[in-house]
């Protein structure tokens, strides 16, 4: 009887998962629908424990209040994301853009050589996609008169700071190949840790 009253302490109503899959749409755009609500509640109760609260129930009042709105919701989002990203991540794409994109830009712009490339890489994460277009595009400015800026962007705030970090551990970057971890690479001085800074 104890574990039964511990799980529904824990979970959400249903129209109470509605306000709150309501709520994440409208600040973030991601749709969660009803088959997520499991792991919704399974994220949140991280929150839970942090905070101290005893129960969704309890959470939930406060995240709607004028307090949690301003202090806790970015929190909130923060657990509600998936954060999936990779070095080179669809390799195709990466491949695409030195051997077509870029070069049909620079051939169909040639008077506008000296303007800077703007990219936007908008669900950057902890920042895998970011370097890799910086390595990519680095690779291909030294040997074509080319600037570029990118612009890293991501809803979930702790996944930004990991992106500014830079830091990633060995298997992380093991898509990377040696001659661009060489380039772009500095390896920790703790040899046990395995770990390198963009």
């Amino acid at each position: 009887m104890e574990n039964t009253e511990a799980v529904s302490r824990l979970s959400m109503a249903y129209k109470d998962f509605r306000r709150l899959s309501e709520l994440i749409q409208n600040v973030s755009g991601i749709k969660v629908p009803d088959p997520k609500k499991t792991m919704i509640e399974s994220r949140l109760q991280r929150r839970l424990k942090r905070l101290g609260m005893q129960s969704m129930q309890e959470y939930l009042d406060y995240l709607f209040s004028p307090n949690g709105m301003e202090d806790e919701l970015i929190n909130m989002i923060d657990e509600v994301t998936t954060n999936k990203t990779d070095f080179f991540r669809e390799p195709a794409h990466f491949d695409y853009m030195v051997k077509h994109a870029l070069p049909e830009r620079l051939k169909a712009h040639s008077e506008e050589i000296h303007k800077e490339l703007t990219i936007w890489s908008a669900g950057c994460s902890s920042g895998e996609e970011p370097y890799t277009l910086a390595m990519v595009l680095n690779e291909f400015a030294l040997q074509h008169r080319f600037h570029f800026l990118i612009l890293a962007t991501d809803i979930s705030k702790s996944m930004l700071e990991k992106a500014a970090l830079a830091i990633y551990d060995a298997e992380r970057i093991a898509p990377v190949t040696a001659e661009l971890q060489r380039k772009y690479f500095l390896k920790g001085k703790d040899r046990a840790q395995q770990r390198f800074r963009v």
